[in-house]
């Protein structure tokens, strides 16, 4: 069987407000590494991936494009295409995949604001996907904190079972066609996404879950730095 081709769109042009120091949270740097570079390097170094899009706001666009992907990719980065993003995450996801490579398979959409994915969640997250009976695949983790339904006077409503609760990390994975249909899909403007295997889902793909990582934290807050830090201490290979 032959292998797909598989194209990484890495999603880095959010705003950062949660960071709170008016820098694009994509440069900020971990243990002397930028966060998109980290992010970069890890999908890079997993061997899956036969392209890639990243997708970035214009303040940032000089720095990847001549800092950033020489230190990731070497000198020959031909498969890497980077373009601006839109306003919101969807956007972004959408302009990025007006880029992909004609012969992309799987489209793997992961947030530049994971820079400790490790090669065995993305290999995980390709398996699945390869064995045919989905339309896409990503990583998840079990709640640890009991949820609460809460209405807008901030009262209880319910509380949902823990077993069936999960939180969503990426890569996901998706089959081309399927993904690329349900941004095609204008009725998806008007639901709240919040990323996308829901879009997958909301127009009937069926997609599944595979086990993710601790350490495959979203660089969101001033203290998300804190623990990226001490990720890089601790694990010096994240693929052991």
């Amino acid at each position: 069987m032959q292998r797909p081709f598989v194209t990484a769109v890495v999603t880095g042009a959010g705003l950062g407000t949660r960071m709170g120091n008016g820098k694009n949270k994509m440069l900020i740097e971990i243990d002397g590494g930028r966060v998109l570079q980290r992010a970069l390097r890890a999908l890079h170094r997993s061997g899956v991936f036969d392209a890639y899009v990243v997708v970035v706001k214009e303040d940032i666009l000089q720095t990847v494009q001549k800092d950033i992907l020489p230190q990731v990719f070497g000198e020959n980065f031909s498969r890497v295409t980077v373009c601006l993003g839109g306003p919101t995450r969807q956007d972004s996801v959408k302009m990025g995949l007006a880029h992909l490579p004609e012969e992309t398979d799987i489209i793997a959409v992961h947030d530049g604001a994971r820079p400790f994915v490790s090669s065995a969640v993305i290999r995980r997250c390709l398996s699945r996907i390869e064995k045919g009976d989905v339309d896409g695949t990503i990583c998840v983790l079990p709640m640890k904190d009991t949820i609460k339904f809460v209405n807008e006077k901030g009262v209880i409503q319910n509380t949902p079972n823990r077993a069936h609760l999960f939180s969503a990390q990426t890569p996901q994975m998706f089959k081309k066609s399927v993904l690329l249909d349900a941004y095609e899909k204008a009725i998806w403007e008007e639901i709240p996404i919040t990323d996308d295997a829901q879009m997958v889902e909301i127009f009937g793909g069926k997609v599944a879950t595979v086990e993710g990582d601790e350490a495959n934290i979203k660089i969101t807050t001033p203290m998300d730095l804190l623990f990226g830090e001490r990720i890089v201490t601790e694990r010096e290979d994240l693929d052991e």
